[in-house]
């Protein structure tokens, strides 16, 4: 069974609410599962590969930007390397980056505009996966 683009989306996005509830455990039950009150911005990223070779290249890249990310952002809440548990052959190469910061000025600002994050980009584009990510925030901008 092949797997919508819609329904990867959704899928990943109740697993990136299930693990943003998990990790605010200084807040209520009812907080964590009702409409935050605070800024933060959410990135959902689908990489797919072309092989193996080339998802094992990018875990390694990705482990180490993390490390990068832990160490010097601290408005980076989350960040996260998930991988597919689907059966399905298409889905071997798959993996969700789950990004979560403070506010959308945190990503724009300390992650994106960082020197490491450019010569992850660049090493990630190297690998040419098809990327899908989407972007979300925690309250509704009116």
């Amino acid at each position: 069974m092949r797997c919508t683009r819609a329904a990867v989306t959704l899928a990943a996005l109740l697993l990136l609410l299930c693990v943003w509830a998990l990790s605010r455990d200084n807040r209520s039950a009812d907080a964590a599962f009702g409409t935050a009150n605070d800024d933060s911005f959410f990135l959902i990223v689908n990489l797919y590969f072309k092989s193996a070779a080339d998802r094992a290249t990018f875990v390694n890249l990705f482990d180490e930007f993390a490390a990068h990310v832990a160490a010097a952002e601290r408005s980076t809440l989350q960040y996260r390397l998930l991988f597919s548990d689907a059966p399905e052959p298409h889905d071997e190469f798959h993996c969700v980056v789950l990004e979560q910061y403070a506010d959308k000025a945190a990503y724009v600002g300390a992650h994106r505009a960082s020197a490491a994050f450019a010569t992850f980009r660049a090493a990630l584009a190297a690998l040419n996966p098809r990327i899908d990510g989407q972007s979300f925030l925690t309250r509704i901008n009116e």
